[in-house]
């Protein structure tokens, strides 16, 4: 992956390295994250995957594109209770 966007500390972007070349394989992704605050301890995250075609975007879902995403957002949220819990 190759950063394409780095604005702290509101958003990261970041695509495969071969986005405008890929011939073979997944399809390319370009993915930003933007974080929101919307109160003292309340952050919104925002995750955006653009994909060259409709047709690549839903070949990476017929792969299992979103499973990893949803995993790693399960985790955060029990990652989260413990520190709030901690405070």
């Amino acid at each position: 992956f190759v950063f394409t966007v780095v604005d702290e500390p509101a958003r990261l972007g970041w695509k495969h390295v071969d986005y405008d070349t890929r011939k073979d394989g997944p399809p390319p992704i370009d993915i930003t994250l933007t974080l929101d605050a919307l109160a003292k301890d309340k952050t919104r995250w925002t995750m955006v995957a653009r994909f060259p075609t409709l047709a690549g975007r839903d070949q990476s879902v017929e792969f299992g594109f979103t499973r990893p995403i949803l995993a790693s957002n399960d985790l955060l949220v029990d990652y989260l209770k413990t520190v709030e819990a901690a405070q």
